[in-house]
């Protein structure tokens, strides 16, 4: 009985709007009493005060009850809780990749769908993420850090937190969010779990897992013979790579990731560094193996430019042909953009020795390519990147007409 009188405790903003329900349900009562007595003009009058009533009790009772257990909600709470189950009722994406082509890509898919799985590449070894692997022994959390703040429910207030860089003292070049990382897998002991619990505490939508939990160090065969040791090291190459692996060899990678492409109705790769952002995920065994055996139809998403000493000089050809020489014919489709570029942006990166990636779609074809998806996926506010929004809505939209369809 105690628990029941819990509901009059003051201040819960509950005992006004059971009292309207109640108002509402007496004066129901009363219009039957009226129809009686023929009445027929109050009855109207008095039904439709009693519908009103109980209606608006109803609404801001439960209204109050949803605010007082999701109180972080902003808006409708009725709202936010039918987004959810709406997101949760979109498909099932695994993204494969690292940097921030991965991050963008998933800002926009969560809008969609909320059964997104970020599987990302451990092989950074530079800035805060290096001196952390180096001095802790931990993997390195940068990209996976991006990854969830990009998934974030309410990501401005939480990027501002996990992307604030320390300037000064020891602490100088690290960032919030890889500290945090850092902190939580002291406390849980595993890497991966220390993921899962960052994202617990951004409420993002879908989960982030590293492509292994195996510490491994990314290591390049250029075509002149000379090898390159450290993903930091890719970007001042001078001569074209021929491939990359990793060291030490044998590195596996987590069942929950084969679960997600294993049950994925779509897998995306890129968009991201080809040599240092997307391959290295290929490399880790059970990656390739779950592709292979899943159904999902696997799209890749095509850098919109060259990458300075990575992949000076490659067309959208080159792309997927080191695509297949690390990992086999495993893409279905490319999606590409059409979109015209800004001169005065296009001069600047020209400037660097970058070059839009050309793109042959008979090439690709040949190269196994079911079909190359063409769109106006350009963000040119400041530079030349994908546009989060636009990638997602051609992403959608092609799942949709080409896939769902069919099944």
């Amino acid at each position: 009985m105690k628990k029941y009188l819990l509901w009059l405790y003051p201040g819960l903003k509950i005992k006004r709007y059971i009292l309207l329900i109640i108002a509402g349900i007496l004066s129901f009562a009363w219009g039957f009493h009226l129809i009686v007595e023929n009445r027929r003009l109050y009855v109207l009058i008095v039904f439709g005060i009693s519908v009103f009533l109980i209606a608006y009790g109803f609404k801001k009772l439960l209204n109050s009850v949803l605010k007082s257990l999701y109180p972080d909600e902003r808006g409708n709470v009725i709202e936010e809780l039918y987004l959810r189950k709406k997101l949760l009722r979109g498909p099932k994406i695994a993204v494969i990749g690292g940097g921030t082509g991965l991050a963008t890509l998933l800002r926009g898919l969560k809008h969609y769908t909320s059964n997104i799985t970020a599987i990302v590449t451990v092989a950074d070894d530079g800035g805060s993420s290096g001196r952390l692997r180096e001095e802790m022994g931990m993997l390195p959390p940068g990209d996976l850090r991006n990854c969830l703040v990009a998934l974030a429910d309410k990501e401005s207030l939480m990027e501002s937190l996990l992307q604030f860089r320390f300037t000064e003292g020891d602490l100088a070049g690290h960032s919030m969010g890889n500290l945090l990382l850092a902190a939580l897998w002291k406390i849980n002991g595993n890497f991966s779990q220390a993921v899962f619990s960052l994202g617990q505490i951004l409420k993002v939508r879908g989960v982030v897992y590293p492509s292994t939990e195996d510490k491994v160090v990314l290591r390049g065969i250029l075509v002149n013979g000379d090898e390159v040791v450290g993903e930091s090291r890719f970007r001042e190459v001078a001569v074209p790579i021929k491939r990359v692996y990793l060291h030490p060899p044998g590195a596996k990678t987590l069942p929950e990731v084969e679960k997600a492409l294993l049950e994925a109705d779509l897998i995306i790769l890129g968009p991201g560094s080809l040599f240092t952002s997307i391959i290295p995920n290929l490399l880790v065994k059970g990656v390739v193996e779950s592709i292979r055996k899943s159904r999902a139809p696997v799209l890749y998403v095509m850098n919109i430019m060259t990458e300075k000493g990575e992949t000076a000089g490659f067309t959208a050809h080159d792309h997927l042909q080191a695509i297949i020489e690390h990992a086999g014919p495993i893409v279905d489709y490319v999606l590409v953009n059409n979109e015209s570029f800004a001169d005065h942006l296009l001069a600047k990166y020209q400037r660097e020795g970058q070059q839009p990636v050309t793109v042959n779609e008979k090439l690709l074809k040949k190269l196994g390519v079911k079909k190359v998806i063409k769109a106006p996926v350009l963000d040119q506010k400041q530079y030349l990147r994908h546009d989060s929004e636009k990638l997602a809505r051609v992403i959608i939209s092609f799942y949709r007409k080409e896939i769902a369809e069919k099944v």
